[in-house]
This record gives structure tokens, C-alpha cells and sequence, in this order.
């Protein structure tokens, strides 16, 4: 019988195993992340899947509710609503009107996205990219 490597030990008691794959702009930020809280001067070790713990956790406590309409908005599956919405229709009229009110709500639904020109994130981003264009 072969030792446990770390993929096949269990998670610790007060962890639960979720694996993640960050995108390429995710893993940027997250470097970036890293590097202004080290550029602080202060002796900090955390380990990768703990700062983004604490970064999801943080977030959800902070953000979540207030923006949940632009993640639903972001994530929104027009093609699974739009056949739900089909098999209400009983007739070719039903269908015309289900198809043209569904489009609406899609429309509503998709216009909640953020406008990241307005965030405070988006404005310190353009502020980053300004110093860097000074240098």
C-alpha cells in the first residue's frame, strides 16, 4: 500500500476539498494580490487556497448580496429559460407571446450587469495602468 500524496489525503476537519481552476486574469490578480500585500513590509505567509478562502468568504460577507444581480446577470442561461418558457405555450399565438415576453425578461435580466467604468476597482485599475505609463 502506497503513502497518501496531498491530492488523496483528507481534507482537514474545517476544510472542504473544492478544486478551483483560476482564468488567466484571475491568476494576475491574485500575483498581484500577493505581491502589494509582501510590498507592505509586513512578514505575512498564508498559503494560496487560504487567501482565496478568505478572499470568497470576505467577498460574500462584503459584496455578494448587493451585486447578486450582476453575477446573475453574468451567468444567466437564456437558452434553458427560453425552452422552459416554450413548453408553456399551448397554441402558435401562446408560443408568439411566451417568445416575445421571455425576450423582454431576458433583456431585463441581462441589462443588471455591473458597468465596471463606474467601480471603485475598475478606477484604481486605470490609475495603475496611468503610473505605469509615467514610468
Amino acid at each position: 500500500m502506497s503513502p497518501l500524496n496531498k491530492v488523496d489525503a483528507p481534507p482537514a476537519r474545517d476544510k472542504e476539498l473544492l478544486r478551483i481552476a483560476l482564468d488567466v486574469s484571475a491568476t494576475s490578480s491574485y500575483e498581484s494580490m500577493v505581491k502589494q500585500i509582501k510590498a507592505t513590509g509586513n512578514p505575512t505567509r498564508f498559503h494560496p487556497s487560504s487567501f482565496v478562502s478568505f478572499l470568497v468568504t470576505d467577498f460574500f460577507e462584503t459584496y455578494f448580496d448587493k451585486d447578486i444581480d450582476a453575477y446573475v446577470a453574468k451567468f444567466f442561461d437564456s437558452k434553458t429559460f427560453l425552452a422552459t418558457e416554450i413548453q408553456r405555450a399551448h397554441s402558435p399565438e401562446d408560443t408568439t407571446a411566451i417568445l416575445r415576453s421571455a425576450m423582454e425578461s431576458i433583456d431585463k435580466v441581462t441589462s443588471q450587469g455591473r458597468n465596471k467604468k463606474r467601480t471603485k476597482r475598475a478606477a484604481h485599475k486605470k490609475n495603475d495602468v496611468k503610473a505605469l505609463g509615467d514610468k
